[in-house]
């Protein structure tokens, strides 16, 4: 994967940005702007990024540690700009969610 590319997966965006190593980010556009909608972006954006990581068994090397952002857009094109919502989850977070580990 290359900074800035978007590699979308089930109908999450994820990309990098060449000027932040510590984040990815993961986003969906939609046309609800609501707190019940924005859940629904997170939740997709955890159960599908086992499988953006499995593109690449670099990847998960590359991304490990870095925070996960998930953002609400208006459209694919907007990924780096008018983000309408945006949620951060670190990863220890996000690495218990993948590993099934909730305690």
């Amino acid at each position: 994967m290359i900074s800035g590319e978007l590699v979308i997966i089930d109908g999450i965006a994820f990309y990098l940005d060449p000027d932040d190593l510590s984040v990815v980010f993961a986003a969906s556009p939609s046309a609800t702007n609501t707190t019940e909608r924005m859940n629904l972006i997170v939740a997709e954006s955890i159960r599908v990024l086992p499988l953006f990581l499995a593109e690449s068994s670099s990847l998960t090397r590359i991304l490990r540690g870095r925070k996960l952002i998930v953002r609400m857009l208006g459209d694919y094109s907007s990924s780096t700009h008018a983000v309408i919502r945006e949620e951060v989850l670190e990863w220890d977070i996000i690495n218990s969610i993948i590993d099934g580990d909730t305690e």
